[in-house]
């Protein structure tokens, strides 16, 4: 267990035991329920929207969560390919609180550009990224600086990014699961779907958030990040 991030860490895990020739095939499964416990810790943190979640909004006031599961098969065989690979993986930690993120973003930042560095790739060659995205002030605040930090350095904005949780609620551990495969059928579809709930930006500005479905001309490498309680950060490079 990772917190939030399990899925993609799951994800990871079994790409490196297929890379390392450990196995050939894998099977995936990220699973999570909702109970009282899980409920009265997020309430008692001020972290639930009583509506539906906002991620990046001005007015965003927390999380809306959500049961969900999700199974994906990795595989050695090309004959028995979709055609996307899992091309990178990395992690980093904060280790700075329990719950909260590093208000620069410092890990999440880390995790992505280590996973593009995997995938042997450059920023630049990013054409969309899947947000971890729960709607809570700090999360959403630091997702985004540290995200604007990483391509600065190569771009005035970010490839255009998503999240999905104002759908689907925070998952939490099989959250990673679901987004992956979200991710890989932005990569299917070329496109990248509008942002559900974001009226008013309330973020770094760097962070690039469509409003509504953009198209892609070039769609060859999607990044999925998440994060996790005690700074647990992942990230996967998808490429078709």
């Amino acid at each position: 267990s990772a917190a939030c991030a399990s899925g993609i860490i799951a994800v990871a895990t079994a790409a490196r035991r297929i890379a390392t020739g450990e196995c050939d095939t894998m099977l995936v499964l990220s699973v999570d329920i909702i109970n009282e416990f899980i409920l009265k810790g997020f309430g008692g943190m001020g972290a639930l929207d009583p509506e539906r979640c906002r991620p990046f909004d001005r007015q965003r006031r927390g999380v809306s969560l959500g049961d969900g599961a999700a199974a994906i098969v990795l595989t050695a065989h090309e004959r028995d390919s979709i055609g996307i690979r899992v091309a990178g993986y990395a992690g980093a930690n904060d280790a700075c609180h329990v719950t909260g993120p590093d208000y620069e973003g410092l890990g999440l930042g880390l995790a992505a550009t280590r996973a593009i560095a995997h995938a042997g790739l450059q920023l630049t060659d990013i054409d969309l990224i899947h947000l971890h995205a729960t709607g809570t002030q700090a999360n959403d605040k630091s997702e985004a600086i540290g995200l604007g930090n990483a391509w600065s350095h190569v771009a005035d904005k970010t490839p255009p990014a998503f999240g999905s949780k104002s759908q689907t609620g925070h998952t939490l551990g099989a959250a990673g699961g679901i987004e992956s495969l979200l991710t890989i059928a932005g990569l299917e579809r070329s496109c990248v779907p509008k942002n559900i709930g974001l009226e008013t930006l309330g973020c770094d500005k760097r962070l690039d958030l469509p409003t509504t479905i953009r198209k892609l001309t070039r769609a060859n490498h999607a990044l999925k990040i998440a994060s996790g309680f005690g700074g647990v950060q992942g990230a996967a490079v998808f490429s078709a």
